[in-house]
């Protein structure tokens, strides 16, 4: 069992699924996390990873977070073969075992968007 932690921005909108063989709820999303360096081109190259999670876990995640939340992944790494056995390409996964919660809530980032006035700031 290989261990991993992770933190890096959510790519997309979430959308929870129901697991057809459980029937427990289920959610996959990819998080980018760039590098500290800078490659030829002078620009922090990024890594994105697949992340899975199960459960109460998934549920958590689809009611708070959306694209552009930030989190920290822990969980298991896991290895599964593509499609074409003949090209020996593996996709690389975290199945989450908890997820912490690193931006404000999606729905506070929505309403601070829309009304900017009513936000104070706080030093």
């Amino acid at each position: 069992m290989l261990k991993i932690f992770a933190i890096g921005n959510i790519t997309h909108d979430l959308e929870l699924r129901t697991n057809p063989h459980t029937g427990k709820p289920m959610l996959q999303f990819q998080i980018a996390s760039t590098r500290t360096y800078r490659d030829q081109t002078g620009t922090h190259p990024a890594d994105f990873i697949s992340v899975k999670a199960h459960g109460a876990l998934a549920e958590q995640c689809a009611s708070w977070l959306g694209k552009g939340s930030q989190v920290a992944v822990t969980g298991d790494l896991e290895t599964f073969p593509d499609q074409d056995p003949e090209q020996r390409n593996y996709r690389t996964i975290i199945k989450a075992k908890s997820i912490q919660f690193l931006s404000p809530r999606q729905a506070e980032r929505i309403e601070a968007d829309q009304h900017p006035e009513d936000t104070e700031e706080v030093c």
